[in-house]
Formats: C-alpha cells, sequence, structure tokens
C-alpha cells in the first residue's frame, strides 16, 4: 500500500556550476528537458495528487514542461529551500493536506522501482518522513582552505543526502512554523527535522540516483536512462 502524496520540485535555480544560459532542469536530455523525466515518472502513480514546480519569475520555461491536470506553476523563491516552502504555500492555499514529496529537478535517474519499495516503506513506518540516501564510500577529508587537508573524517556513520525525501503534511508544517533559522541555507529538508523530536528514516539509493551538477554528468545521466528505460 502506498499513501496518497503531493509533489514539490523546485526547479527556479539558475544552475550556476552548469554554466550555461539554461539552467540544468531545461536542458534536454535523450529527447524531452531533465525536469520532464522526474514528472513523467510521478505522473505515473495515481497516489500522486499534485506536482508542484516553482520556477524563476525572470525567465518562463512554462511552455516546456510536461504539462498534466496534476501538474502546477508557482514563483519559486531565490534559494532552493524557500522554492520548496513556497510551493508548500501553495498547497496549504488549495487546503491539500497529505504526504509531502520533495524531489531535485537535476536528479532524473531515479527508479520506478526503488520509489516503490521507498514510498510502501514510509508507508508503513512509524516515522514523519524518510529520505533517499547513499552512504559515504570515499574517504572524507576535512579542508577549511580548500587547498590542503586538516583531517580525515570518520566515514562509518556518514550518508549523503538525496532526493526524494518525503513527510508528512502535519510534521512539516509544525517544523516550518517552528523555524528559527535561515531558510536560505538549507539544502534539504530533512535537516530542519534533526533538533525536533520527530523521527527520519533512511532508504539506501541506488548508485544510479545521479543528480546533475556539471555539464559532464549529462553524459552519464544520458546513459543511465538509455540503458533502464523498459523495453
Amino acid at each position: 500500500m502506498i499513501d496518497s502524496c503531493n509533489v514539490i520540485i523546485p526547479s527556479a535555480g539558475n544552475s550556476s556550476r552548469f554554466e550555461s544560459d539554461i539552467p540544468k532542469q531545461f536542458q534536454q536530455l535523450n529527447g524531452k528537458l531533465l525536469i520532464n523525466h522526474s514528472i513523467d515518472k510521478f505522473l505515473g502513480f495515481k497516489e500522486c495528487k499534485n506536482i508542484v514546480i516553482p520556477i524563476s519569475g525572470e525567465k518562463s520555461y512554462e511552455d516546456q514542461i510536461l504539462f498534466e491536470d496534476r501538474v502546477t506553476l508557482v514563483t519559486g523563491g531565490s534559494s532552493r529551500a524557500e522554492s520548496v516552502k513556497l510551493g508548500f504555500d501553495y498547497l496549504f492555499s488549495i487546503d491539500s493536506r497529505i504526504n509531502i514529496l520533495i524531489h531535485d529537478a537535476a536528479r532524473p535517474c531515479f527508479q520506478v522501482e526503488d520509489l516503490i519499495k521507498f514510498l510502501k516503506k514510509f508507508s508503513s513506518s512509524n516515522t514523519v518522513g524518510s529520505i533517499f540516501a547513499s552512504p559515504c564510500t570515499d574517504t572524507i577529508k576535512s579542508s577549511q582552505s580548500g587547498k590542503t587537508i586538516d583531517t580525515t573524517v570518520e566515514r562509518t556513520y556518514l550518508w549523503q543526502a538525496q532526493t526524494p525525501q518525503i513527510f508528512e503534511y502535519e510534521a512539516l508544517e509544525s517544523i516550518y512554523k517552528n523555524f528559527t533559522g535561515d531558510l536560505s541555507l538549507i539544502t534539504d529538508e530533512s535537516s530542519m527535522f534533526e533538533d525536533s523530536e520527530y523521527l527520519i528514516s533512511i532508504f539506501q539509493s541506488s548508485n544510479l540516483n545521479l543528480k546533475v551538477t556539471v555539464k559532464e554528468d549529462m553524459e552519464l545521466a544520458q546513459s543511465i536512462i538509455k540503458n533502464t528505460i523498459k523495453s
């Protein structure tokens, strides 16, 4: 069994590290926009009731985004977390108070099979949230200068947070109401729960859940999608 959810895909960023006039989420990837790969997968679930996409007010890619009755575009914020909050505010405004799933537009390669396992596990869990994450396998170094090594960080308990991330509506609403920090510094919503009484679980993701950050990642993403499409 999978509980119903709303999806927020923040897409207002300008992708400065991608070094292109066109943000990475609106780049062409295997014949369609990078963001549309994710939208298409979520639309395949009847449990997905709404997909809210916060976009930049400066440039509109509205005519290129995969559109369906469940897809709504809203104006995003100056940071990823602010865009997610604006997506949440929209869902609040239409009184759609079901689980909130947040996904990076730059992660087009997640596997539907993994998403099903993730959602089923969360639906039967006693936690208020869950995230895709990958255990750190490389040796981790700390360097304040970015030029020389300060120390080696123990990696045994370290995980790399990814998306999708899902949260119970009421828990996320409570976190937003009580959050007193700088929202623009938040890089993933699960971090806002860390000083609360709420428990967030980890779902170990596949190595295929690539995040496109720089142009070189596009070739790998193309290969992953090409080789994981069901015939």
